[in-house]
């Protein structure tokens, strides 16, 4: 194999990658992959080409010498000029500038034996013909190339890569922790955003199992009240014994607004009606006040129900605005007189669905009475309810 393909087996027999090579060497990547194909020019020279040769084998574990030979072997020696003795080590010396073809050099002098040489304009190595004198030219395996200056001892180590050389991967590097910061960016969200879905799971687990409690305490206060109080309802009010029935939606007969003097005292009765309808877009709304306290107008507002006959009512489910800071309670009675509505349920600074449990009451008028406000869009107070629904016993 030459010297290309024993490296580049080595490599893949050692299980790295060219980028590898690179960093334990300092050397280009495309040096690398040059001397692989057995491409030795962007090494800079043979000195150059020997260094980054020992440097890739000893990073495989792979023996130089047979390889540096093979490269020696392989290279065609450049045309050189050195005079010495055979026993001596060379000399090199820079000869005078010719400024024509025709033009003879004067002897370059460097030590007592040196025989003179002349140059002409021939693009071949000069060589001599036998002469008298023992001193003859002689041309070592490893030609020493006389062009540019001389290179130290330590300048046959791997090639270090510069600041430009560098650049490339440098980018690919700051490319890489960029996608490494996205992507553990993108695992945090998924695990914050699994963490907010587990969290809103519990509250609404929480919220269920908190209701069922409240259903369950319901259900123990209505037997409690049809075993022990079964004679004696409150004022204006019964309370029913347990009859095992379940219960079921009541249609009011009629609803219209109500004020703390009364029906004819509420606020926008024209628009009560739609307080059972159903439809968020067009509700019944009150006045707007001042401040959430009716600006210290009066006591409150709300909705009376007249269920046409006695019912038995146990829950109520009603759909405010989606602001919230609305007081209500649940009032009902025998009379449509506020005296005469005593609280059965109330609920503190709530907005949207709002549902109401009590103790099944007896009566045969339902107040809706608000006596806090929410805010509104324009900075004032006011109070909507597109739907109400209630639940209980004929």
């Amino acid at each position: 194999m030459s010297i290309g393909e024993t490296l580049s087996h080595a490599r893949r027999e050692a299980g790295l990658s060219i980028a590898a090579i690179g960093r334990q060497t300092g050397m280009r990547h495309s040096v690398i992959d040059d001397i692989e194909h057995d491409d030795f020019s962007s090494s800079g020279g043979d000195l150059y080409a020997r260094g980054n040769i020992r440097a890739i084998a000893r990073v495989l574990g792979v023996d130089s010498r047979p390889l540096i030979d093979a490269y020696d072997a392989n290279r065609q020696p450049d045309p050189w000029i050195a005079a010495a003795k055979p026993s001596d080590p060379f000399i090199m010396a820079e000869a005078p500038e010719v400024h024509s073809p025709w033009q003879e050099p004067e002897p370059v002098t460097v030590s007592d034996d040196t025989v003179p040489i002349k140059m002409g304009n021939l693009p071949e190595p000069i060589t001599t013909a036998e002469q008298s004198d023992p001193t003859t030219i002689v041309q070592p395996s490893d030609p020493i190339r006389t062009a540019g200056s001389v290179l130290p001892a330590w300048a046959s180590g791997p090639a270090r890569m510069t600041l430009a050389d560098r650049r490339p991967s440098i980018w690919i590097e700051l490319g890489a922790a960029l996608l490494a910061v996205g992507a553990l960016g993108g695992i945090l969200f998924v695990l914050g955003a699994n963490g907010r879905a587990v969290r809103h799971a519990t509250v609404a687990g929480h919220r269920h199992r908190s209701n069922a409690r409240d259903a369950a305490h319901s259900e123990r206060t209505r037997r409690s009240s049809a075993d022990h109080s079964a004679g004696s309802p409150g004022p204006g009010t019964s309370a029913l014994p347990a009859s095992g029935r379940s219960a079921r939606a009541l249609v009011p007969a009629s609803i219209t607004a109500f004020g703390p003097g009364g029906t004819g005292h509420g606020d926008s009765p024209q628009l009560a009606h739609q307080a059972l309808a159903g439809n968020a877009a067009a509700p019944w709304h009150s006045d707007w006040y001042t401040t959430p306290r009716f600006g210290n107008l009066q006591s409150g507002t709300g909705l009376l129900l007249d269920m046409g006959r006695m019912v038995t009512i146990t829950s109520a489910r009603i759909a405010l605005g989606n602001r919230s800071g609305a007081n209500l309670a649940l009032r009902i009675g025998n009379s449509p007189t506020l005296a005469s509505l005593p609280p059965a349920a109330r609920a503190k600074d709530v907005g949207g669905a709002v549902l109401l449990s009590t103790a099944p009451t007896r009566g045969r008028y339902v107040l809706i009475w608000f006596t806090k406000l929410p805010p509104d869009q324009s900075g004032t107070f006011q109070i909507s309810v597109y739907r109400i629904r209630l639940h209980g016993y004929p």
